[in-house]
C-alpha cells in the first residue's frame, strides 16, 4: 500500500522529470546532429603558457580537451594569466591570517587556417589559504591554493569554448 508520503514524491518526482524534458536542458557531451563536442575539442591546440601555474594549466586543458597531439589542429587557444595573492584576514598586530590567490586568465580561440579570432574573453578563479607558524605549511597551502585555482579556472574555460563550439555548430 503506497503511504501518502510516498505518492506526493512519485508526483514530485514526475513533475520533476517533466520539467527538465520540456526546458531545453541538454547535456552539453551528447552527440547531436552529427555534432560531437569532443571531436571539435580535440582540434583544439594548447599553446605554452608562462610559468608552473601555466604549465598546470596547460596539463589541465590538454586532459579535459582530450588533445591528441597526432590530430590535425585547426584552432589554437592562446592564454595569459596574471596571479594576485591578497591578504585577506588580519590580527589584531595587523599579521595576515588569510590570503586569498585570484588566478585571472585571458583566453583566444582562433582559427589556424585563417588566423581570424573566433573567440575572446577572460575567466577568474579564487582560492584561499591560512596562515600559521609553520613556514612549510604556509608554502604548501600557498602551492594548494594556487593549485585549485588553476583547476577550477581549467573547468571554466573547457565550459566557454565547450559553449562557444556548440553554438558556432548550431549557428551553422
Amino acid at each position: 500500500m503506497l503511504y501518502p508520503n510516498k505518492i506526493n514524491k512519485c508526483i514530485l518526482f514526475i513533475i520533476v522529470i517533466f520539467i527538465f524534458n520540456n526546458c531545453g536542458f541538454e547535456p552539453l557531451y551528447v552527440v547531436k546532429d552529427g555534432i560531437n563536442l569532443s571531436v571539435l575539442e580535440s582540434q583544439i591546440e594548447i599553446k605554452n603558457i608562462n610559468g608552473r601555474t601555466g604549465q598546470i594549466l596547460r596539463n589541465s586543458l590538454l586532459e579535459k580537451l582530450g588533445s591528441d597531439a597526432h590530430k590535425n589542429k585547426t584552432i589554437s587557444l592562446d592564454i595569459v594569466l596574471n596571479k594576485s595573492i591578497v591578504p585577506l584576514a588580519f590580527r589584531r598586530d595587523k599579521t595576515v591570517t588569510r590570503f586569498n590567490v585570484i588566478i585571472d586568465a585571458e583566453y583566444t580561440l582562433k582559427n589556424l587556417e585563417n588566423g581570424k579570432v573566433m573567440t575572446s574573453g577572460t575567466s577568474s578563479s579564487i582560492a584561499s589559504y591560512s596562515v600559521v607558524s609553520s613556514e612549510f605549511a604556509n608554502l604548501s597551502a600557498a602551492k594548494d591554493a594556487e593549485e585549485r585555482a588553476v583547476l577550477d579556472l581549467s573547468k571554466n574555460i573547457t565550459r566557454l569554448i565547450g559553449f562557444y563550439l556548440i553554438n558556432l555548430q548550431d549557428s551553422n
